[in-house]
C-alpha cells in the first residue's frame, strides 16, 4: 500500500485499488475464511475488499469511527477488531458486538491479536500480553448480542512470569503472527516477544479460599486468624474468622458493610477470579473478576450467609469456597418485644 492506494499482486500482475477519499493509511489487513479482505485505517475506518472493489463498511459494521489498531480473522468466520481504548470487537454472521474490561477483558487497548493451536486468542495491549479462550470470547459476544450480561476470564502474563512491562507496536503490518511450530511472535517497543505455547499447561489444583476481614463503617469487626502474634494488637480481640463457626452480629445502626476475601495461589495469583453471593439477599452470583472485596449498604435485619468461590489461572473452580454467617440486628422498634409492648399499651388505652 502506498499513498492513498492499495496494490494487489496476482498472476504476475499488479492491480491498483484507490482508497476512499479522506483515508490516511491502512493500519491492518486480514483475510476472513470466506476470502474477503478487510482493512482498517488509522482514523478508524473499516473496509472490505472483494474482487478488487473496496467498500467502506464502517457505519454498517461498527456504527462509527473508533480508532482500530489491528484486525484478525479466525477460522470460524469471525473478524476480530482491536481498538485503541475501546476493547475488542467481533463481526460474525452479519452481527457486531464489542467486549471490554466490563466483561473481563484485561485491557481496552488491543494492538495485536494472534490465535494458537489450542483455540486461544493472544492479545497484546498497553497492559502487556494476555490470552483469552476463543470459546469464552464467542460465548460472551453471543450473550451481548442477545442483550444478556456475561463475563470472561483473561489470563495475564507479566511480572509473575519474569517478564518486564511490555508495550506492543501497532503501526507495522503484520505485528503479530503464529509460526508453524505453534509459537506466537509479537513485536514490542523494546524488542520481540515469543510465546512458547507448548510450555503452557493447565493447573489442576483449585485454590483454597478464605474470608480475610469484615469491616463495618470502616472499622474491622472480624479478621482471619486474629489471635496470631503477628497481628496488630488492636486486632487480636476481634472475632476470628478462622476458628468461629457461629454467627457474627452486626449492629442495626451501621451504614456500610465490607468483606475482604482472597485465594491462596502461588502460581499466577493475579489470574485468580472470584464469584460471591449473599444468601438471603441475592439469588445470582456476582462475577467479581480479580476484585477481592464485596460491599453492601445497610441491609435489613435478618440472617445472611456470605459465600465466595474462586478459580485458579487455568479456570479450575473451588466450588466449596468460604462462607461466613452474620445477622443484622433489628432496631428496637422492630423487635417483637417492643411491638408486643406497643400492642399491649394500645389495648390498655382502648380499654
Amino acid at each position: 500500500m502506498f499513498a492513498n492506494h492499495l496494490q494487489r499482486f496476482r498472476n504476475g500482475e499488479f492491480l491498483t485499488i484507490d482508497l476512499p477519499t479522506g483515508t490516511r493509511y491502512l493500519r491492518s489487513l486480514a483475510e476472513d475464511s470466506f476470502g474477503t479482505m478487510w482493512g482498517a485505517s488509522s482514523e478508524g475506518r473499516l473496509f472490505s475488499i472483494r474482487d478488487g472493489v473496496i467498500t467502506d463498511e464502517t457505519e454498517r459494521v461498527q456504527g462509527g469511527l473508533t480508532s482500530i489498531h489491528c484486525l484478525y480473522a479466525t477460522t470460524d468466520g469471525a473478524l476480530w477488531l482491536g481498538y485503541a481504548g475501546a476493547g475488542l470487537g467481533r463481526y460474525k454472521a452479519g452481527k457486531y458486538t464489542r467486549i471490554t474490561i466490563k466483561q473481563g477483558l484485561h485491557d481496552n487497548f488491543i494492538s495485536q491479536i494472534a490465535a494458537d493451536k489450542m483455540d486461544r486468542l493472544w492479545l497484546a495491549g498497553n497492559g502487556g500480553i494476555f490470552q483469552v479462550s476463543l470459546r469464552e470470547l464467542n460465548r460472551v459476544a453471543d450473550d451481548l448480542a442477545n442483550g444478556h450480561k456475561s463475563r470472561l476470564r483473561s489470563v495475564v502474563y507479566g511480572l509473575a512470569e519474569g517478564l518486564p512491562s511490555l508495550q506492543p507496536t501497532y503501526d507495522t503490518i503484520p505485528s503479530a503472527m503464529r509460526s508453524q511450530d505453534g509459537r506466537i511472535w509479537m513485536s514490542m517497543r523494546t524488542g520481540l516477544a515469543v510465546v512458547h505455547t507448548e510450555n503452557i499447561h493447565d493447573n489442576p489444583e483449585p485454590p483454597p479460599v478464605l474470608v480475610e476481614r469484615v469491616t463495618v463503617d470502616g472499622e474491622p469487626v472480624a479478621v482471619y486468624d486474629s489471635k496470631s502474634p503477628l497481628r496488630d494488637p488492636e486486632l487480636r480481640g476481634l472475632t476470628d474468622l478462622h476458628q468461629t463457626h457461629g454467627t457474627l452480629q452486626i449492629p442495626a445502626h451501621y451504614r456500610r458493610l465490607e468483606i475482604d476475601f482472597t485465594a491462596l495461589s502461588f502460581l499466577a495469583p493475579e489470574n485468580v477470579n472470584f464469584r460471591y453471593r449473599l444468601e438471603g439477599l441475592e439469588d445470582q452470583w456476582t462475577e467479581a473478576g480479580t476484585d477481592r472485596k464485596a460491599s453492601y449498604n445497610h441491609l435489613s435485619s435478618g440472617h445472611y450467609v456470605f459465600h465466595v468461590i474462586a478459580c485458579n489461572n487455568s479456570g479450575v473452580w473451588n466450588d466449596i469456597g468460604a462462607k461466613i454467617n452474620f445477622a443484622v440486628q433489628p432496631f428496637f422498634w422492630q423487635r417483637w418485644s417492643f411491638q408486643l409492648l406497643l400492642l399491649a399499651g394500645f389495648t390498655l388505652t382502648v380499654i
